[in-house]
């Protein structure tokens, strides 16, 4: 299967949490976490079928939720680095 590499820049000014949200369009269930400490990045490997959409949640002390990243990648795509203030809406009210 073909991987796009996503790196998560973290540029909001202090630790985050980045989860990973298997089967949960809402993101309010995380199956892996990790941290990215400030000014620091971490790259994530999304699998590029075009078959289903892969979400993480950003989330900082005291458990504030900066918002949440969507991807489908049709195929395996360059690069991408992403600043975690770029974080949107989970559509979820979180």
């Amino acid at each position: 299967m073909p991987y796009t590499d996503v790196t998560f820049r973290n540029d909001v000014g202090r630790t985050i949490r980045l989860g990973w949200c298997a089967d949960d369009p809402t993101c309010r269930h995380v199956d892996h976490w990790i941290a990215i400490d400030s000014g620091a990045t971490a790259t994530e490997q999304i699998p590029s079928d075009g078959l289903a959409l892969r979400r993480f949640v950003a989330v900082g002390p005291p458990e504030t939720v900066y918002g949440c990243f969507t991807f489908r990648f049709d195929g395996r795509q360059p690069e991408r680095v992403l600043p975690i203030s770029r974080a949107r809406g989970c559509g979820s009210g979180r």
